[in-house]
């Protein structure tokens, strides 16, 4: 839980499900960036690493990964 690689292979297989849909126009990433939240169950340390760049702004794998995928 909460590592690249599992987040990466998450977002990896949306689109591919997606593709098969055709009453799916599009996708947009729905968490930018790693952000500060409440303390909870579900969140490490009180923050939520779904974004695909860190809070400072640095690509994680997820980024490189959605950047091929979008420049083909």
């Amino acid at each position: 839980m909460f590592t690249e690689e599992c987040q990466t292979k998450c977002i990896k297989d949306y689109p591919d499900v997606a593709e098969t849909k055709d009453f799916v126009a599009g996708l947009h990433v729905w968490a930018f960036a790693d952000f500060k939240t409440g303390q909870g169950l579900n969140r490490f340390r009180g923050m939520n690493y779904k974004g695909v760049f860190t809070k400072d702004r640095k690509p994680k794998m997820a980024a490189h990964y959605l950047r091929s995928r979008w420049t083909k």
